[in-house]
């Protein structure tokens, strides 16, 4: 049995009503969460606070050594209060420092061998860039670029295969 006009018109009303009631519920902020994790929240997003015995080194900074000797400096600038602990001289961090630079941690343009083409590495300050350019095509830098990582790995792989001395 056909619909007429007056009644699709109808339905198309209903239909688009429960369809802005429905959206309207979806879009409804989620219940507020209880309140052990706000304050754990809110303890996590404290603004940092300069201690009453901290002594002030400068204008604005401040110097806090606490029970078990660890020094903080504090500052006071427009945006809040900022703080940090120095690093001493003589420590190092074994899992941030490794014995070799790598040449993408140097700043060295790398370049690999793909046949009649080279692929060329850099970092960059959003990560390494890579592109690949045709051996007669190559500029100065990346020719140069290429010598050098090419007596690199030269080097690296002599040294591998070399006999290792018994002691």
């Amino acid at each position: 049995m056909p619909l007429g006009k007056g009644e699709v018109i109808t339905i198309m009303k209903y239909s688009i009503v429960l369809v802005l009631i429905l959206g309207s519920a979806a879009a409804q902020p989620n219940p507020a969460p209880a309140k052990t994790t706000q304050k754990t929240e809110a303890k996590k997003n404290a603004a940092p606070v300069i201690p009453a015995d901290a002594e002030e080194v400068e204008p604005n900074i401040f110097k806090h050594t606490d029970n078990a000797g660890k020094v903080t400096y504090y500052r006071r600038s427009p945006f809040g209060v900022a703080y940090y602990t120095p690093v001493e001289k003589g420590t190092s961090n074994s899992a941030t420092r490794s014995a070799a630079p790598s040449s993408a941690s140097t700043g060295e343009m790398t370049g690999v061998d793909q046949g009649d083409s080279v692929k060329f590495t850099r970092p960059g300050p959003f990560g390494l860039y890579t592109w690949i350019r045709k051996k007669s095509e190559m500029s100065d830098d990346e020719k140069a670029a290429f010598e050098k990582s090419k007596s690199n790995s030269s080097t690296a792989k002599s040294q591998s295969n070399a006999p290792k001395k018994d002691q």
